[in-house]
């Protein structure tokens, strides 16, 4: 009996790891503007500019229209830093958004603050959004019921809004401010607004906004999509998680 309940235990985890492994990747903010890992895709604007724009170049890591409907792959993001203002009483200061060393990763000087605009809509070459850029992704693959945000940190009350354009017209949003320190977030499809207007099954863009209090920083680690906003062991763990059990087992075993 305890070995069927461990072999349950052990198939359930490998089924899970499966899910997170087959997840469409939306960014994972590993690629900067060259292809070199080492080169970061970098917007900074100088107050009282306005704005700046970079688009990133083709990288497999990028939600994008691949070989295949639903895969990833020569995905390109547009970075942009918007609405970069000095408070009263400031001067200027730089406002920053900057991809590198596997993180997106926003800062904002003493006084400064900043909308920035992460948006996948395929090759366009342009800061306006291309709503049927993707092409037609199917967001619920694999059972996807919603966007995974894994963030490294953030400020108090910064607001991050994920926005969808499907391909036949829809779009819908989704907010959340974060009046803690979080480490991670489940976007249901359900939750965005107005409910019912875009089809997750025929995406055509997707844009990420993050705005908050003045000098706000934040850094996220990647956007994919999720079956349940629960942290899910990868296959690799998994397979520690059973040779340790295996282990425990065989001790148990011996001692009898």
């Amino acid at each position: 009996m305890k070995k069927s309940y461990l072999q349950l235990a052990v198939a359930s985890a490998l089924l899970a790891g499966s899910a997170v492994a087959n997840a469409i990747v939306i960014d994972d903010f590993t690629n900067p503007v060259t292809g070199d890992p080492g080169f970061p895709q970098d917007v900074t604007v100088i107050t009282p500019a306005t704005n700046g724009f970079s688009e990133s170049d083709s990288f497999a890591s990028i939600i994008g229209p691949g070989p295949n409907p639903g895969e990833i792959g020569d995905g390109q993001r547009d970075l942009q830093v918007l609405n970069a203002v000095a408070d009263m009483g400031f001067e200027g200061g730089n406002a920053r958004a900057r991809v590198a060393a596997g993180a997106l990763s926003i800062s904002n000087e003493d006084g400064i603050d900043s909308d920035v605009y992460i948006t996948w809509d395929g090759d366009d070459n342009s800061a306006n959004v291309t709503s049927n850029g993707l092409g037609g992704i199917d967001l619920t693959a694999d059972g996807a019921l919603g966007f995974y945000l894994s963030v490294l940190a953030i400020d108090l009350n910064v607001t991050i809004t994920v926005e969808v354009w499907d391909t036949i017209g829809g779009q819908a949003t989704y907010s959340e401010t974060y009046a803690n320190p979080v480490d991670s977030d489940f976007y249901a499809f359900t939750s965005f607004l107005p409910l019912g207007d875009v089809d997750f099954t025929t995406v055509g863009a997707i844009q990420m906004r993050i705005s908050g209090p003045t000098a706000y920083d934040a850094r996220i680690d990647f956007l994919e999509t999720r079956p349940t906003g629960d942290d899910v062991p990868t296959p690799a763990t998994v397979a520690l998680i059973g040779l340790g059990l295996a282990g425990m087992g065989a001790l148990r075993r011996r001692a009898k």
